[in-house]
Protein backbone atom coordinates (compact mmCIF):
# COMPACT_ATOMS: atom_id res chain seq x y z
CA UNK A 1 0.00 0.00 0.00
CA UNK A 2 1.60 3.46 -0.90
CA UNK A 3 -1.07 5.91 -0.57
CA UNK A 4 -4.46 6.50 0.79
CA UNK A 5 -6.47 9.38 -0.50
CA UNK A 6 -8.83 10.90 2.38
CA UNK A 7 -11.74 12.79 1.37
CA UNK A 8 -13.39 14.04 4.71
CA UNK A 9 -17.15 15.40 5.11
CA UNK A 10 -17.98 16.22 1.24
CA UNK A 11 -21.52 17.50 2.18
CA UNK A 12 -22.30 18.87 -1.76
CA UNK A 13 -18.81 20.17 -2.46
CA UNK A 14 -17.04 18.75 -5.72
CA UNK A 15 -13.40 18.90 -3.81
CA UNK A 16 -13.35 15.12 -3.44
CA UNK A 17 -13.86 14.86 -7.71
CA UNK A 18 -11.05 17.48 -7.80
CA UNK A 19 -9.20 15.11 -5.53
CA UNK A 20 -9.53 11.24 -7.38
CA UNK A 21 -8.80 13.10 -10.59
CA UNK A 22 -5.41 14.50 -9.80
CA UNK A 23 -3.51 12.50 -7.29
CA UNK A 24 -2.24 9.33 -7.13
CA UNK A 25 -3.11 6.33 -4.55
CA UNK A 26 -3.99 2.99 -4.02
CA UNK A 27 -7.19 3.55 -1.65
CA UNK A 28 -9.58 6.06 -1.38
CA UNK A 29 -11.81 6.97 1.60
CA UNK A 30 -14.46 8.58 2.18
CA UNK A 31 -15.01 9.47 5.90
CA UNK A 32 -18.76 9.98 5.12
CA UNK A 33 -21.55 13.13 5.80
CA UNK A 34 -22.31 12.95 1.74
CA UNK A 35 -25.14 15.34 1.48
CA UNK A 36 -26.61 18.24 3.61
CA UNK A 37 -24.64 21.45 2.09
CA UNK A 38 -23.61 24.71 3.70
CA UNK A 39 -25.46 27.16 2.38
CA UNK A 40 -23.26 29.48 3.88
CA UNK A 41 -20.80 28.84 2.91
CA UNK A 42 -19.33 30.79 0.17
CA UNK A 43 -17.65 27.71 -1.61
CA UNK A 44 -20.79 26.13 -2.21
CA UNK A 45 -22.41 29.37 -4.02
CA UNK A 46 -22.77 26.65 -7.20
CA UNK A 47 -24.22 23.86 -5.14
CA UNK A 48 -27.61 22.99 -4.35
CA UNK A 49 -29.91 20.13 -3.15
CA UNK A 50 -30.31 18.61 -6.31
CA UNK A 51 -26.57 18.60 -7.29
CA UNK A 52 -25.47 17.58 -4.10
CA UNK A 53 -27.54 14.58 -4.49
CA UNK A 54 -26.36 13.82 -8.25
CA UNK A 55 -22.39 14.42 -6.81
CA UNK A 56 -23.61 11.50 -4.33
CA UNK A 57 -24.84 9.08 -6.80
CA UNK A 58 -21.53 10.02 -8.59
CA UNK A 59 -19.58 8.63 -5.48
CA UNK A 60 -21.42 5.69 -5.64
CA UNK A 61 -21.24 5.23 -8.62
CA UNK A 62 -17.20 5.66 -8.63
CA UNK A 63 -17.56 2.95 -5.66
CA UNK A 64 -19.55 0.69 -7.62
CA UNK A 65 -16.81 0.93 -10.35
CA UNK A 66 -13.58 0.26 -7.98
CA UNK A 67 -15.00 -1.63 -5.38
CA UNK A 68 -12.03 -3.16 -3.87
CA UNK A 69 -10.08 0.36 -3.57
CA UNK A 70 -12.71 2.57 -2.57
CA UNK A 71 -14.28 2.69 1.08
CA UNK A 72 -17.55 4.35 1.68
CA UNK A 73 -17.98 5.21 5.79
CA UNK A 74 -21.35 6.68 7.29
CA UNK A 75 -21.46 10.00 8.96
CA UNK A 76 -24.26 11.10 11.52
CA UNK A 77 -25.66 13.15 8.38
CA UNK A 78 -25.98 9.57 6.28
CA UNK A 79 -27.67 7.89 8.92
CA UNK A 80 -29.98 10.39 9.14
CA UNK A 81 -31.25 8.53 5.89
CA UNK A 82 -29.97 5.17 6.34
CA UNK A 83 -31.66 4.68 9.79
CA UNK A 84 -33.74 7.55 10.51
CA UNK A 85 -34.18 10.90 11.75
CA UNK A 86 -33.46 10.24 15.15
CA UNK A 87 -29.70 9.34 14.52
CA UNK A 88 -29.40 13.34 13.33
CA UNK A 89 -30.99 16.05 14.84
CA UNK A 90 -29.16 18.45 13.09
CA UNK A 91 -29.61 19.52 9.27
CA UNK A 92 -31.33 17.45 6.71
CA UNK A 93 -32.85 17.49 3.43
CA UNK A 94 -36.18 17.39 3.92
CA UNK A 95 -37.62 18.14 0.61
CA UNK A 96 -35.54 15.22 -0.87
CA UNK A 97 -35.50 13.51 2.55
CA UNK A 98 -37.70 10.19 0.74
CA UNK A 99 -35.88 10.63 -2.30
CA UNK A 100 -32.56 10.26 -0.46
CA UNK A 101 -33.43 7.62 2.13
CA UNK A 102 -34.21 5.34 -1.20
CA UNK A 103 -30.60 6.12 -2.54
CA UNK A 104 -29.04 4.95 0.81
CA UNK A 105 -31.42 1.54 1.61
CA UNK A 106 -30.63 0.62 -2.10
CA UNK A 107 -27.20 0.81 -1.78
CA UNK A 108 -26.97 -0.11 1.76
CA UNK A 109 -23.87 -3.00 1.36
CA UNK A 110 -21.47 0.02 0.10
CA UNK A 111 -21.57 1.67 3.19
CA UNK A 112 -19.45 0.86 6.40
CA UNK A 113 -19.19 2.34 9.63
CA UNK A 114 -15.47 1.56 10.08
CA UNK A 115 -11.92 0.73 7.89
CA UNK A 116 -8.38 -0.17 8.76
CA UNK A 117 -5.14 -1.09 7.66
CA UNK A 118 -2.05 -1.58 8.77
CA UNK A 119 1.43 0.27 7.51
CA UNK A 120 4.61 0.04 8.89
CA UNK A 121 3.51 -1.64 11.75
CA UNK A 122 1.07 0.94 12.15
CA UNK A 123 -2.51 0.62 12.35
CA UNK A 124 -4.71 3.51 10.98
CA UNK A 125 -8.45 2.81 11.56
CA UNK A 126 -10.50 5.45 9.58
CA UNK A 127 -14.32 6.27 10.86
CA UNK A 128 -16.18 9.57 10.57
CA UNK A 129 -15.57 10.86 14.30
CA UNK A 130 -13.53 8.17 16.25
CA UNK A 131 -14.16 5.01 18.24
CA UNK A 132 -14.43 5.68 21.69
CA UNK A 133 -13.12 2.72 24.55
CA UNK A 134 -16.56 3.73 26.54
CA UNK A 135 -19.07 3.68 23.69
CA UNK A 136 -17.63 0.32 22.69
CA UNK A 137 -17.60 -0.83 26.26
CA UNK A 138 -21.57 -0.23 26.32
CA UNK A 139 -23.20 -1.36 23.35
CA UNK A 140 -20.17 -3.61 21.89
CA UNK A 141 -19.90 -7.04 24.21
CA UNK A 142 -16.88 -9.02 23.66
CA UNK A 143 -14.85 -6.19 21.62
CA UNK A 144 -11.62 -5.86 21.51
CA UNK A 145 -9.15 -3.05 19.58
CA UNK A 146 -8.42 -5.98 17.30
CA UNK A 147 -11.81 -6.82 16.22
CA UNK A 148 -14.07 -3.81 16.45
CA UNK A 149 -13.77 -2.64 12.68
CA UNK A 150 -15.62 -5.81 12.38
CA UNK A 151 -17.80 -5.94 15.18
CA UNK A 152 -18.73 -2.30 14.19
CA UNK A 153 -19.35 -3.35 10.79
CA UNK A 154 -21.57 -6.83 11.17
CA UNK A 155 -23.37 -4.64 13.62
CA UNK A 156 -24.50 -2.51 10.98
CA UNK A 157 -24.98 -4.67 8.33
CA UNK A 158 -27.01 -7.12 10.57
CA UNK A 159 -29.17 -4.00 11.62
CA UNK A 160 -29.90 -2.54 8.32
CA UNK A 161 -31.57 -6.08 7.33
CA UNK A 162 -33.92 -5.35 10.16
CA UNK A 163 -37.70 -3.91 8.55
CA UNK A 164 -37.59 -1.31 11.16
CA UNK A 165 -33.50 -0.65 11.57
CA UNK A 166 -34.28 2.87 13.53
CA UNK A 167 -36.02 1.23 16.35
CA UNK A 168 -33.08 -1.00 17.01
CA UNK A 169 -30.57 -1.09 20.23
CA UNK A 170 -27.96 -0.74 17.73
CA UNK A 171 -29.48 2.31 16.45
CA UNK A 172 -30.15 3.45 19.60
CA UNK A 173 -26.27 3.76 20.59
CA UNK A 174 -25.40 5.08 17.26
CA UNK A 175 -27.79 8.35 18.53
CA UNK A 176 -25.65 9.02 21.05
CA UNK A 177 -23.96 12.17 20.56
CA UNK A 178 -22.53 12.95 23.72
CA UNK A 179 -22.04 15.68 25.84
CA UNK A 180 -20.36 18.58 23.38
CA UNK A 181 -23.70 18.59 21.23
CA UNK A 182 -26.07 19.80 23.90
CA UNK A 183 -27.80 16.66 23.46
CA UNK A 184 -26.70 14.17 26.11
CA UNK A 185 -24.11 14.67 29.23
CA UNK A 186 -22.25 11.92 28.23
CA UNK A 187 -18.51 11.46 28.39
CA UNK A 188 -18.62 9.41 24.90
CA UNK A 189 -19.98 9.13 22.20
CA UNK A 190 -21.33 6.77 19.22
CA UNK A 191 -18.04 6.56 15.82
CA UNK A 192 -20.52 8.81 13.88
CA UNK A 193 -21.26 11.66 16.38
CA UNK A 194 -18.07 11.41 18.62
CA UNK A 195 -16.51 14.91 19.32
CA UNK A 196 -12.37 15.77 18.84
CA UNK A 197 -12.40 17.43 22.07
CA UNK A 198 -14.04 13.49 23.99
CA UNK A 199 -11.72 11.91 21.71
CA UNK A 200 -8.97 13.44 23.57
CA UNK A 201 -10.32 13.26 27.11
CA UNK A 202 -11.17 9.82 26.56
CA UNK A 203 -8.82 6.53 26.60
CA UNK A 204 -6.75 5.80 23.68
CA UNK A 205 -6.25 2.89 21.62
CA UNK A 206 -2.72 1.48 21.40
CA UNK A 207 -0.51 1.30 18.59
CA UNK A 208 -3.90 2.97 16.76
CA UNK A 209 -3.95 6.34 14.46
CA UNK A 210 -7.65 7.36 14.26
CA UNK A 211 -8.06 9.07 11.32
CA UNK A 212 -11.65 10.71 11.33
CA UNK A 213 -13.61 13.83 10.01
CA UNK A 214 -16.80 15.10 11.59
CA UNK A 215 -15.53 18.13 14.10
CA UNK A 216 -14.71 20.97 11.61
CA UNK A 217 -11.34 22.91 11.83
CA UNK A 218 -11.25 26.62 11.30
CA UNK A 219 -7.50 25.95 9.71
CA UNK A 220 -7.28 24.18 6.36
CA UNK A 221 -4.32 21.91 8.11
CA UNK A 222 -5.37 18.88 9.96
CA UNK A 223 -5.07 18.39 13.37
CA UNK A 224 -2.94 15.70 14.22
CA UNK A 225 -1.60 14.29 17.31
CA UNK A 226 0.23 11.39 18.66
CA UNK A 227 -2.90 8.87 18.02
CA UNK A 228 -5.27 10.50 16.09
CA UNK A 229 -5.52 12.67 12.71
CA UNK A 230 -8.60 15.44 12.62
CA UNK A 231 -9.27 15.89 8.78
CA UNK A 232 -12.12 18.01 8.25
CA UNK A 233 -10.94 20.79 7.25
CA UNK A 234 -13.87 22.35 5.39
CA UNK A 235 -13.26 21.33 2.31
CA UNK A 236 -9.66 19.40 1.55
CA UNK A 237 -8.43 16.35 0.96
CA UNK A 238 -5.66 14.67 2.05
CA UNK A 239 -3.13 11.82 1.26
CA UNK A 240 -1.61 9.15 4.04
CA UNK A 241 1.33 8.02 2.66
CA UNK A 242 3.29 4.83 3.02
CA UNK A 243 5.43 6.74 6.08
CA UNK A 244 2.48 7.46 7.61
CA UNK A 245 2.98 11.12 6.85
CA UNK A 246 -0.27 13.18 6.31
CA UNK A 247 -0.04 15.40 2.53
CA UNK A 248 -1.99 17.75 1.19
CA UNK A 249 -3.10 16.74 -2.20
CA UNK A 250 -0.56 19.08 -3.74
CA UNK A 251 2.53 17.47 -2.01
CA UNK A 252 2.23 19.86 1.05
CA UNK A 253 3.73 17.85 4.42
CA UNK A 254 0.95 18.42 7.51
CA UNK A 255 3.81 18.08 10.10
CA UNK A 256 2.67 17.34 13.73
CA UNK A 257 3.66 19.82 16.52
CA UNK A 258 4.35 22.70 13.85
CA UNK A 259 1.30 24.97 13.34
CA UNK A 260 1.11 25.95 10.24
CA UNK A 261 2.05 29.41 10.30
CA UNK A 262 -0.75 30.80 8.23
CA UNK A 263 -3.32 29.25 10.59
CA UNK A 264 -4.31 32.48 13.13
CA UNK A 265 -5.77 29.27 15.50
CA UNK A 266 -2.04 27.75 16.19
CA UNK A 267 -3.61 24.43 16.58
CA UNK A 268 -0.83 22.19 17.97
CA UNK A 269 0.30 18.91 19.46
CA UNK A 270 2.55 19.63 22.02
CA UNK A 271 4.50 16.65 24.85
CA UNK A 272 1.11 14.99 23.65
CA UNK A 273 -1.22 17.73 25.22
CA UNK A 274 -3.56 19.27 22.50
CA UNK A 275 -4.14 22.90 22.53
CA UNK A 276 -7.64 23.05 20.48
CA UNK A 277 -8.47 25.82 17.86
CA UNK A 278 -11.86 27.54 18.33
CA UNK A 279 -14.33 26.81 15.94
CA UNK A 280 -15.29 30.55 15.30
CA UNK A 281 -18.66 31.75 14.51
CA UNK A 282 -18.19 35.79 14.80
CA UNK A 283 -21.53 36.16 12.94
CA UNK A 284 -24.51 34.68 12.23
CA UNK A 285 -24.45 33.12 8.67
CA UNK A 286 -28.40 33.58 8.11
CA UNK A 287 -28.78 36.97 9.59
CA UNK A 288 -25.40 38.54 10.27
CA UNK A 289 -25.59 39.68 13.83
CA UNK A 290 -23.12 39.07 15.97
CA UNK A 291 -25.44 38.18 18.63
CA UNK A 292 -24.56 34.58 19.04
CA UNK A 293 -24.22 31.83 21.54
CA UNK A 294 -21.51 29.24 21.44
CA UNK A 295 -22.14 25.96 22.86
CA UNK A 296 -19.24 24.39 24.60
CA UNK A 297 -16.57 26.49 24.49
CA UNK A 298 -12.91 24.91 22.91
CA UNK A 299 -13.92 22.98 19.58
CA UNK A 300 -17.33 23.55 19.66
CA UNK A 301 -19.74 22.59 17.02
CA UNK A 302 -23.01 24.38 17.75
CA UNK A 303 -23.98 28.13 17.75
CA UNK A 304 -27.31 29.57 18.20
CA UNK A 305 -28.21 33.03 16.97
CA UNK A 306 -30.02 35.24 19.19
CA UNK A 307 -31.86 37.50 16.96
CA UNK A 308 -33.27 34.78 14.12
CA UNK A 309 -32.85 31.69 15.81
CA UNK A 310 -30.91 30.26 13.57
CA UNK A 311 -29.09 27.17 15.36
CA UNK A 312 -26.50 25.08 13.16
CA UNK A 313 -24.63 22.01 14.29
CA UNK A 314 -21.38 20.84 12.27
Amino acid sequence: MKNILIIPDIHGRFFGKEAVSKTSFDKLVFLGDYLDPYYHDKKLHDITGDTAVENFKEIIGYKKAHPESTVLLLGNHDCTYLYGRSICYSRCDDLRYDDIRRLFRENKDQFRLAFDIVMRKRRYVFSHAGISIKWMERNMAGWTSDNMVELLNDANAATLTSINPEETPFAAALAITGKYRGRSTDDYASPVWMDAELMHESAHLEGITQIVGHTQRSSRWPLITSDAIYADCGGDAFVLNSHGSIRTVDGKRCVNGVPDPFDPYRGKNVGGDIEFDYFDRPYCRRCGSRDIQVWGGTFVNTYVCDKCGERETM
